[in-house]
């Protein structure tokens, strides 16, 4: 058996980030190690795209036509089912190619039907990946088509984790000093067995300390190139790897052109890790939340993953329909998404979002690793998402970690290696998996966004009524205030400008949504954080909400 306490790997992995983030030389180190902050010149060639995402106006999509094919089959026997999904893809394949002939008399460049997504808008390919201003020409000129909504680019995200040398450490990130004080949380819930959580992201591995954790899932990568099996889109969530040879990389016109030569990263697995490794098996790590099932929904392969198969995934997540996915039997709660890409957040993302809203599901992205502004890069710049930045031990900010506006709190996301860098589940396979049940050090915002999920998961577990605002309002304003990090060896001090509300708190976080169960709270936060809940009494935090029994019939707090 592998000591998996004192398993060391020796890898080459390669820092993937966000559309422009600093990437790495093409020459390997020596030392089989990459630094995130990395100022070699960005490569952008692997984020060029080649296809587009037409969305039709209302009354011209294929949406209408699967719902009424669906309520159709109820009362009907198998066989007829089978026949009624039979007509409904020959009607959606007829549809999609009257749709592409007509676009193709707008444009000179060669257009390919693919197919349709869960919202009836069509996924085009172009005839090789193009940069984005002759994307962007191609799609002004068949939006003039008098059906079409609009077209969009399909843009590639990017997760957002940065795997380092592993090492068996204490769970710092876990810890009141350093990191979210979890040991107090988990006195209050360790999470409840009834409740789903997705990660979109790499898929899955079947690592011993996430045994009994998985359920269900899909595999939404619908690109042979990227998928690396041999089967693209179907009910096995399994992460077959995402590694890039430098043969793929250097094939001119090949579809991994330009993308960064590196290991598999089995970046959904790290997440589940942080989230959910199981506890008191007397082996490996602990994560957040210990009772809850992870729904793997498999959106990224080799080199990124494309905006429409993230987004089918999101609706597939929440129990909503997509055209030739099976019925998704494990409805999540709440979302992972620690990807990214750099753009603003398009109309698709942003319609997939309040989908999910408007049926309470919070959904909790990273906000990116460039350094950069996380308004500039999407999901982290939606409306209505919760965005998370990343920390180092000391509670300051790592170079590689977005900053501003559209952060709502941040995390431990860790800098470096071995005892600044947080562990989670991981497999040595360089390429396919080795399925030996490993633990890597890594950083990021995807380990800070997996953090916010894992208490997320807690607070709907006290209060499963919570709506996806109000988990942020809990996360946002019992957050932990930042220290002089400077003073005690980081290079940056985070703000409330930079960093957003503070340092996650898994125990206050928890401990008031517990107390503001059946009610909706109205939290402010200056110098003193304090709740108002709608029965008008007054909660002040110190180390956890104290009722101010002096007052009374409050309607208002004032910032």
């Amino acid at each position: 058996m592998v000591n998996r306490r004192n398993l060391c790997l020796t890898r080459r992995l390669i820092a993937i980030g966000c559309l422009f983030a600093s990437l790495c030389a093409q020459a390997a180190p020596s030392a089989r190690e990459i630094d995130i902050a990395s100022t070699s010149p960005p490569r952008v060639e692997y984020t060029m795209t080649d296809r587009l995402i037409v969305r039709l106006k209302s009354g011209h999509t294929a949406s209408a036509a699967t719902s009424t094919a669906q309520s159709s089959t109820a009362s009907k026997s198998p066989a007829e089912t089978a026949i009624a999904a039979r007509a409904t893809r020959d009607a959606y394949a007829e549809q999609r190619q009257k749709i592409t002939a007509r676009l193709q008399l707008l444009t000179s460049e060669s257009l390919t039907p693919l197919r349709t997504m869960g919202d009836g808008s069509h996924i085009i390919r172009l005839s090789r990946r193009m940069p984005p201003d002759e994307v962007q020409a191609i799609a002004r000129r068949i939006a003039q088509d008098p059906d079409v909504l609009d077209v969009l680019p399909d843009r590639l995200f990017f997760p957002q984790l940065t795997p380092t040398d592993p090492q068996y450490i204490n769970q710092w990130n876990l810890t009141q000093a350093s990191g979210i004080n979890m040991p107090a949380a988990w006195d209050i819930t360790t999470g409840s067995s009834s409740m789903v959580i997705a990660i979109l992201d790499t898929g899955k591995l079947l690592h011993n300390d996430l045994a009994g954790r998985w359920v269900g899932g899909h595999d939404f990568v619908s690109l042979a190139e990227r998928s690396n099996d041999t089967d693209l889109r179907d009910t096995d969530p399994i992460d077959p790897g995402d590694w890039v040879t430098m043969a793929e990389s250097t094939q001119v016109g090949g579809l991994l052109f330009g993308c960064p030569v590196t290991d598999s990263r089995w970046h959904g697995t790290a997440m589940a890790g942080i989230i959910a490794a199981n506890a008191n098996n007397a082996t490996g790590i602990t994560g957040i939340n210990w009772n809850s099932k992870i729904l793997p929904v498999r959106v990224v392969g080799k080199c990124g993953g494309y905006e429409s198969d993230i987004v089918d995934g999101m609706r597939w997540s929440a129990g909503l329909s997509v055209p030739g996915v099976p019925a998704n039997p494990n409805q999540a709660k709440l979302l992972n998404i620690s990807l990214a890409a750099g753009g603003s957040c398009s109309p698709l993302m942003q319609g997939a979002i309040d989908e999910l809203t408007n049926r309470s599901i919070p959904i909790i992205v990273a906000a990116g690793n460039s350094g950069a502004l996380a308004s500039n890069y999407s999901p982290g710049n939606c409306n209505s998402v919760i965005t998370v930045g990343a920390v180092d031990k000391n509670g300051g900010l790592p170079a590689y970690a977005n900053t501003g506006a559209a952060i709502a709190v941040s995390a431990p996301g860790g800098v470096g290696s071995g005892a600044t860098a947080i562990l989670t589940t991981l497999d040595s396979g360089m390429t396919v998996p080795a399925n030996d049940s490993s633990y890597a050090q890594s950083t990021g915002t995807s380990i800070s966004a997996a953090h916010a999920t894992g208490v997320a998961s807690l607070l709907l577990t006290v209060n499963p009524t919570l709506k996806p605002i109000q988990v942020q309002t809990f996360l946002k304003y019992t957050a932990k205030a930042f220290p002089d990090a400077v003073a005690l060896g980081s290079t940056t001090n985070c703000n409330i400008a930079l960093c957003g509300g503070g340092i996650l708190d898994a125990f206050r976080a928890t401990f008031s949504a517990k107390v503001f169960l059946g009610n909706t709270p109205q939290m402010v936060a200056n110098r003193e954080s304090k709740g108002l809940r709608s029965d008008g009494r007054v909660f002040e935090w110190g180390t956890y909400p104290v009722l101010r029994t002096d007052i009374s019939g409050v309607t208002r707090l004032a910032v």
